[in-house]
């Protein structure tokens, strides 16, 4: 393409702008002589270009991580189901409570004015269109009431770390 142009391949020149996330700004510029150029900004000139193939995987890259990062945010989106699993049967809350995407085991959580504590959560995914999908998220919990007593419970047994005398 160069060639039918008239341009000349060391006076290529490709420039990308924009915000850290988001969509770039490419700029490709070239003329039609070679810039004369002294051995030390040759060297410059060598180490700052990138030659089309690696663009190329620069490019795919970006695309990737910001499939990546819309998967993550769909995700975090998706609402938690609770389900109660102490003292048995096991029993689901009705409906879907928004949490913060990150709540983990040993957090506190209130639910319908019932203070809980998180015990176990699941991610449940199907395979479809040929990749994993989340479907939905599960949150199991304990009443706070009922974790206080299991702890209390747990620190009357002596601990198997500990050696026996």
């Amino acid at each position: 393409l160069l060639e039918e142009l008239s341009l000349h391949e060391g006076s290529l020149r490709i420039d990308v702008s924009g915000p850290t996330e988001g969509d770039k700004l490419y700029v490709v510029s070239a003329s039609p002589t070679c810039p004369e150029l002294s051995k030390k900004a040759e060297k410059e000139r060598e180490l700052d270009s990138i030659n089309p193939q690696m663009l190329k995987v620069t490019l795919q890259d970006k695309k990737k991580s910001r499939r990546d990062e819309k998967r993550q945010r769909e995700q975090d989106e998706k609402p938690f189901k609770v389900r109660v699993v102490s003292p048995p049967p096991e029993t689901m809350l009705e409906g879907v409570y928004k949490f913060h995407p990150r709540t983990h085991n040993g957090d506190k959580v209130e639910v319908d004015g019932s203070k809980y504590v998180v015990s176990r959560v699941q991610f449940l995914y199907s395979y479809r269109q040929g990749r994993y999908r989340l479907d939905e998220k599960v949150l199991e919990v304990q009443k706070q009431t009922r974790y206080d007593v299991n702890q209390q419970l747990n620190s009357l047994l002596p601990h198997e770390n500990k050696k026996k005398a």
